[in-house]
Order: C-alpha cells, then structure tokens, then sequence
C-alpha cells in the first residue's frame, strides 16, 4: 500500500512556495546510498583485480557444470513465467 503523500509548503529558491511531498523529503537518502556504494566500490576495486590476476582457474569441466546450473535455473524460470502468464 503506498503511503498518503503529505503536502509540505516550502519556499524555494525563487521565493516561491511550493507543495512538496514525502517522496522528495527522502530524496537525500538517495545520495547517501549513492555514496556508500562509491567507496565501498572503490575500497573493493583492488582486491577484485588482485583476485583476478592471481585467482584459482576454473577447467573446462568446472565451466560446463556452471553453465549447465546456470541454464537449468533460467529455464526452470522460464517454465515458472510460462505458467503464471497462461
């Protein structure tokens, strides 16, 4: 259920008063998630490069197996959408 939008009157930058809702109270919350998932990327960046470089290389039978996991959970998926739509 989507919450009842609250009007705010606020004045703005040209000394305007405008209705402003509960969606653009939390609009700050958008940049700090952004944020935090800037440094935690780039605090993860040299790891991850590391890992590629010097990591544990897969065989090719270890590559099949994945990739038919992988296919099996799309089409089982797939078979689930099928159902649902018909």
């Amino acid at each position: 259920m989507r919450p009842v939008p609250i009007p705010i009157l606020l004045i703005g930058r040209d000394s305007l008063i405008e209705p402003m809702t509960q969606e653009h109270d939390m609009e700050w919350m958008k940049f700090v998630w952004a944020a935090l998932l800037g440094v935690m990327l780039w605090r993860m960046w040299p790891v991850a490069k590391e890992w590629l470089e010097n990591g544990p290389r897969g065989s090719q039978k270890e590559w099949l197996n994945v990739s038919m996991l992988i296919g099996g959970v799309v089409l089982f998926i797939a078979l689930l959408i099928a159902f649902v739509q018909s």
